[in-house]
């Protein structure tokens, strides 16, 4: 696994950077943590993102138990990212090539996603074949003060997203075929997290476990 040590997604309006330092490892958790930091110029925040450096995958099972942060402004997130982008992420969000976000090789699959503060919503969606394929949005329980299990089976054409062993989504038009790699990360403002309140954090996502099954 590799953590980023680079800015947030411009393109995205996020206003955090992230920092190795923000994911740690103990007690059989991953936990990542956003904070009030500066130390990273023109940033007021960071976080932390991870991903897979060299292993990626074709159709198969992801599940992973989670408790995501809470607070406003933040914008957690555990997702696929097709393999093309797999080397350049690590340095930038940028579409550097053979990145080319959402395209065939580059496409995005949304397993878990907390936006705009709603602590009791999950998004589940698909970015392939060059647009937004559609979201999904299940109620849960608050994710910040309760762990959830979340699944995403996919396979030749279908994609199905379950959260505690309970079906929430299906897709099966565009449905990826090439390869992609887990991220999971915690975003701070932009697009999916609005309006930060630094009173708010700071705020931590857990991770119990990750799991890919073929």
């Amino acid at each position: 696994m590799t953590a980023m040590n680079r800015p947030g997604d411009a393109s995205n309006s996020e206003i955090g950077c992230y920092k190795p330092s923000n994911v740690t490892e103990g007690g059989g958790n991953l936990t990542v943590h956003t904070i009030v930091d500066n130390s990273c110029a023109g940033f007021s925040y960071t976080s932390g993102m991870i991903q897979t450096t060299n292993f990626h995958y074709t159709y198969g099972t992801i599940e992973f138990r989670a408790k995501f942060a809470g607070g406003t402004g933040t914008w957690p997130s555990i997702w696929l990212l097709g393999a093309n982008c797999q080397a350049s992420n690590i340095a930038s969000a940028d579409n550097v090539a053979p990145c080319n976000w959402p395209q065939t090789g580059s496409d995005e699959i949304d397993i878990a996603e907390i936006k705009d503060g709603n602590l009791t919503t999950v998004s589940q969606g698909l970015f392939a074949n060059g647009g937004n394929l559609g979201t999904c949005r299940p109620t849960v329980t608050d994710i910040s003060t309760n762990f959830h299990t979340y699944t995403l089976v996919w396979t030749p054409g279908h994609l199905t997203w379950k959260i505690d062993g309970t079906t929430t989504c299906t897709m099966t038009s565009n449905v990826p075929h090439t390869p992609m790699f887990p991220i999971i990360n915690t975003a701070v403002g932009g697009i999916g997290g609005g309006t930060v309140n630094p009173a708010t954090l700071p705020q931590t996502d857990t991770v119990d476990y990750l799991t890919i099954t073929p």
